[in-house]
């Protein structure tokens, strides 16, 4: 139950963040590397069972404007 992941795991409720702190994560790929400006923290359920968490970060806001769509698919 720690962090984000594991509040997420815990409520089994999605969390998003639009403007997380400055150091809080790092988006690294082998393009490179920055600060991200959105993210999402997903449950992923099964037959009401938590199978995994999803993190998603974004380099821009626009991440979040994809949120209907994402919230969507986790029943799935």
């Amino acid at each position: 139950g720690a962090g984000l992941v594991g509040e997420c795991a815990l409520s089994r409720q999605a969390l998003w963040l639009d403007s997380p702190p400055s150091g809080f994560w790092t988006i690294r790929t082998a393009l490179g590397e920055g600060q991200p400006r959105a993210l999402l923290v997903l449950p992923v359920l099964r037959s009401d069972k938590l199978v995994g968490v999803l993190e998603l970060a974004g380099l821009s806001p626009a991440l979040l404007s994809q949120r209907p769509t994402l919230e969507a698919l986790l029943p799935v």
